[in-house]
């Protein structure tokens, strides 16, 4: 090869080589006008929804509650203590229906003009072969109306004749608290029961047995929470989302954390939880477990609040009750600790005491919520050889005993 030739090559391969390296500095440059372009072969991000996060009990705090207007719509019986009609109301928008017990006096002229304490019942868990109005409450909600309360016991969607459920099993687990914190502002926005236009009697009510002849009128201001089982769970929820010193009493309560509160039950289905387990493992993956268990939320747990439990409880474990109390120990304990520090810092205001919301300023405070200080006050009762319905019967007896006395004293008894 000739001199002559070898630097043309020479020179060719230069030129190559320099042409490759501008055209990668080019498109590096170029790089940032490219955003917005993706690859072909992968899919654009997305945001995924997450529907559930609207009823975490964080969010429920802000939950745009509405009231309605109780009406009684059937009469079903009746003693010479109370009378038992069933009732509706609206919650969601949609129809809810349920149990109230009267008690007599309600019903004397002399009463007309008299404001009656009112107590909801929260029932537990039911299937819809076995469910009837009243079921899981009746036995506690006719004692207490023998004794002046009037009691509510709303049947929940799906059930009795209320609307029915969400398609969503877990929405409509999620739901709940919202369904009594709705019926708990239409009492205080509302609290003249009506009787509906359809009113009727059932067949097994008395024949004279007519609807209320006067208003009767419920106490605003006197309002309690019993509740059974998962009713439990649903009344502590309630608690922690309001943040209000409601007088509430519970039952064999679920009070495990969740989800490990579903999964106790999962062994005893068909596939022995394996679908379940999946739900909650995505469930997990997804959301905030934490903000929708209300062991997590016990910063937001006004009292007073009292409990009952069986040693020979199989549904509900003692041990979910004993480990629940200790928890409320340590919350105490937390908050002493910065009332303490509030103390000692110059200039602090220390707030000890709650304040009864009024009916005015009840939908704000639901919306604007002060965090409780005040120590959390309860009582706990256990009893030996008691099942998850607290029976054998002396339990039950000492069982509600101890509620009548709960509530004569913290809803300022007006008997």
């Amino acid at each position: 090869m000739t001199k002559k030739k070898l630097s043309w090559l020479v020179l060719f391969f230069l030129v190559i080589a320099s042409t490759a390296i501008g055209t990668y500095f080019f498109l590096r440059n170029q790089q940032p006008m490219r955003i917005g372009l993706h690859s072909p072969f992968a899919p654009n991000p997305t945001i995924k929804p997450l529907p559930l996060n609207e009823y975490s009990l964080s969010n429920l705090k802000s939950y745009d509650y509405q009231f309605s207007q109780l009406e009684l719509t059937q009469a079903i019986t009746q003693t010479d203590d109370f009378y038992t009609y069933l009732f509706s109301y609206q919650t969601m928008g949609k129809n809810m229906t349920g149990v109230i017990n009267i008690p007599s006096q309600a019903k004397a002229d002399n009463y007309s003009q008299k404001e009656f304490p009112v107590i909801i019942m929260v029932r537990g868990y039911a299937t819809k072969e076995q469910y009837y109005p009243g079921f899981g409450t009746n036995h506690a909600a006719q004692t207490l109306a023998k004794n002046g309360y009037i009691t509510i016991a709303p049947d929940f969607f799906g059930f009795g004749e209320s609307d029915s459920e969400p398609e969503d099993s877990w929405e409509a687990r999620f739901i709940k608290p919202i369904n009594i914190i709705e019926l708990i502002y239409t009492i205080k926005q509302n609290p003249i029961i009506n009787i509906a236009t359809n009113f009727t009697n059932s067949t097994t009510a008395d024949n004279n047995q007519q609807p209320i002849a006067s208003p009767i009128t419920l106490n605003p201001d006197q309002i309690g929470l019993w509740g059974h089982s998962n009713g439990g769970q649903i009344t502590l929820s309630v608690l922690e989302i309001l943040s209000q010193p409601i007088p509430a009493t519970i039952w064999a309560p679920m009070t495990a954390p969740f989800p490990y509160s579903i999964l106790f039950f999962t062994d005893t289905n068909p596939d022995e939880g394996k679908e379940s387990r999946a739900w909650l493992a995505m469930f997990e993956r997804d959301y905030d477990v934490f903000d929708f268990s209300i062991t997590q939320h016990l910063n937001q747990l006004a009292g007073p609040l009292q409990i009952h439990h069986g040693s020979e409880d199989e549904a509900a474990l003692q041990i979910w009750s004993n480990n629940f109390t200790e928890k409320i120990e340590l919350e105490n304990e937390n908050r002493k600790n910065s009332l303490q520090e509030a103390k000692n810092q110059p200039e602090a205001t220390v707030t000890t005491q709650l304040k009864t919301d009024s009916n005015e300023n009840f939908l704000q405070n639901l919306v604007s919520f002060s965090q409780p200080t005040a120590m959390i006050e309860y009582f706990y009762y256990t009893y030996m050889g008691a099942d998850h319905n607290l029976q054998p019967a002396e339990n039950w007896n000492a069982a509600i005993t101890r509620d009548l006395n709960f509530f004569d004293k913290y809803l300022q008894d007006i008997k």
